[in-house]
């Protein structure tokens, strides 16, 4: 098997994930009410996607 770097990318979404998991079964076990903080989490979620869309098909400089 060939050794591998991590890619930032994957690194951040995998952490990502792992916060919302563990905030939402910390929320289920305190059965705490904040309907909120769900918004604001799926809506930051929608604004870091529509940025990676953004970058990705921004036009790229050559560097020469």
């Amino acid at each position: 098997m060939n050794k591998h770097e991590t890619d930032p990318v994957s690194l951040g979404f995998g952490l990502t994930f792992l916060a919302v998991a563990t905030w939402l079964q910390m929320v289920a076990s305190l059965d705490l009410n904040l309907p909120a903080l769900g918004w604001l989490v799926a809506g930051g979620l929608i604004v870091c996607g529509l940025l990676g869309v953004f970058a990705s098909v921004r036009p790229r400089r050559s560097g020469a």
